[in-house]
């Protein structure tokens, strides 16, 4: 009777795990010998490797594909196994097993299962194999710890495709690296030639010989302020982030400011005879912000706008919405009548080096690096921007910012309005002389009206061995030494110089040098070579202000 009930059970525990119906005829053995094949089919069918092991670390049972990758031909040969053995069969020293008894030993110690551990890699065969292991205590009946279970994942060739990513990104860093090195190359060649048309356009704008070569020299001048401004901002981008505290807040009159933009595209509006319309709300008041990041997104929104427009008005409004004690909520609209843009690029406009109209398609050249410019100046600001465009009627940017307004002094505290450079004129009555090194004729020609309009002495060389030869032999109120020279550099100039200096107990000289870009990092090494300060190029009349503050310290 007792027969008939165990088999019937297990004729139903058999049902419910395979499936299966055995005879009537069926003994109990059957019915066992059954349910442990299929849980052995099971266990030998995992993709993983399955063992478990007693409390001294001997193996008590494993899968095929633990006994496989130990050269053993079953998991019926891992019975038993020490891991002495279990590395001598897979022809490892014993080594590259302790990482895994000393995981078990300490699951079996504190009752506490090691979940999703990478173990050390393994190397084998030439080969190096990485598992992913989850360990738990095995415990008898009444709850006693008599071994552990565990589980190890071979993912080794996920471990393979995460090191050639690694590997892949370390070359992509390389190759932007090595981009932003030849970007930041590359602006020093190109404002060098920048500072010197600069600096002659604005000798022509205040000393033509007429009317209209004064008015040429203006435009130039604009226009080479406005490359040198836009090439920042590029530089800026490239150079990867753009933090907020790098932003330079200053005030800036809405009104004038505005004007200055007209002043910049009148150039190129008058050549394609385009109409400007310039719309200020009359109440706009003195704001706080980074005007070279503002004239950035208005210079890109214009100039794309005289670009795609061939006929008609190119309109520049700015209104106050609200203002309070503290912050002017400004619009901003720039508006045309030009080519306009399809409705599935406007989202995709602001994205970098994308182009609605590709230059191997239409007249229009370009980067696509505008309006990316624009919209991250804009984000970096706190404002936002909208684009309305039909195609072949023109589009319209607004833009929304919420500014702090320039605080108004009491009565009392009015302070009369000074030139920046008044006292920069009055260097003219001080006869000072200054050696000038720099190798590049057009900004030294540039540089040199500068300092001898403001009543200095010049001596200017163009290389750096008869610089250095020069300071040893000549007496100068200061230097500006260009870091770019070609024979013997800036800074080398610089620390020789000083090291002579002192040998001979010379009065110290003040050296300020000249550079078209330069890292941080840089400024602390010139700083040590014994350089006073470092002027980016161009160089203009504001810096001898930043000269005569640095000198009477």
């Amino acid at each position: 009777m007792e027969e008939k009930k165990t088999i019937e059970y297990l004729r139903k525990l058999t049902f419910k795990l395979t499936g299966n119906l055995f005879s009537e005829e069926a003994s109990i053995k059957d019915y066992v010998d059954n349910i442990v094949n299929y849980f052995n089919n099971i266990l030998h069918s995992m993709p993983n490797n399955v063992y478990w092991l007693d409390r001294n670390c001997i193996l008590r049972g494993g899968n095929d594909e633990l006994a496989h990758k130990l050269n053993l031909k079953s998991g019926l040969d891992l019975e038993g196994l020490t891991y002495e053995q279990m590395a001598k069969a897979a022809k490892l020293p014993t080594k590259e097993f302790e990482p895994y008894r000393t995981t078990e030993l300490e699951v079996m110690k504190t009752g506490i299962p090691s979940i999703a551990k990478e173990e050390p890699p393994i190397k084998a065969q030439g080969k190096t194999f990485y598992y992913l292991s989850n360990k738990t205590p095995l415990r008898n009946k009444v709850g006693e710890i008599i071994g552990v279970v565990g589980i190890s994942t071979d993912i080794t060739k996920l471990k393979e495709t995460q090191l050639d990513l690694d590997m892949a990104l370390k070359k992509v860093e390389a190759a932007n690296n090595a981009k932003t090195e030849f970007i930041m190359n590359m602006s020093h060649d190109l404002r060098t030639p920048l500072s010197g048309i600069i600096g002659i356009s604005n000798i022509q704008a205040k000393e033509g010989s007429n009317e209209k070569d004064k008015k040429l020299g203006a435009w130039v001048h604009h226009a080479g302020e406005q490359l040198l401004e836009l090439l920042n901002s590029v530089i800026e981008v490239i150079a990867a982030e753009q933090p907020l505290d790098r932003i330079k807040k200053k005030k800036i009159d809405l009104i004038k400011f505005a004007k200055e933009l007209q002043a910049l595209m009148q150039p190129t509006l008058q050549n394609k005879k385009l109409t400007f319309q310039l719309k200020l709300d009359p109440y706009l008041p003195t704001i706080i912000s980074d005007k070279i990041k503002l004239k950035t997104i208005f210079l890109n929104l214009l100039s794309n706008a005289i670009k795609f427009t061939k006929h008609g008005v190119i309109t520049l409004e700015i209104n106050l919405l609200s203002l309070s004690h503290e912050y002017a909520k400004i619009e901003t609209r720039v508006t045309d009548t030009g080519i306009g843009i399809a409705k599935d690029s406007l989202d995709k406009i602001f994205d970098r080096f994308y182009r609605a109209h590709p230059s191997y398609k239409t007249q229009y050249t370009g980067y696509g690096i505008g309006l990316f410019l624009v919209k991250k100046s804009v984000e970096g600001l706190g404002g936002k921007i909208k684009v309305f465009s039909e195609k072949g009627k023109g589009s319209c940017f607004t833009l929304e910012f919420s500014f702090p307004i320039a605080k108004k002094r009491s009565q009392k505290g009015i302070v009369k309005s000074i030139d920046p450079t008044s006292d920069i004129k009055d260097t003219k009555k001080v006869k000072e002389t200054v050696l000038v090194v720099e190798d590049n004729a057009l900004a030294l020609y540039a540089i040199r009206n500068i300092l001898v309009n403001l009543g200095y002495d010049v001596i200017a060389i163009t290389d750096g061995k008869k610089a250095l030869h020069t300071l040893k032999n000549q007496q100068f109120s200061w230097v500006l030494l260009d870091i770019g020279l070609v024979d013997l550099d800036g800074t080398e100039v610089a620390r020789r110089y000083r090291q002579w200096e002192q040998k001979n107990k010379k009065t110290y000289l003040p050296i300020f040098a000249l550079t078209a870009h330069v890292k941080k990092e840089a400024i602390e090494k010139y700083k040590k070579i014994g350089i006073d300060h470092v002027f980016h190029k161009p160089f203009t009349e504001k810096n001898i202000k930043t000269i005569k503050r640095l000198l009477k310290k």
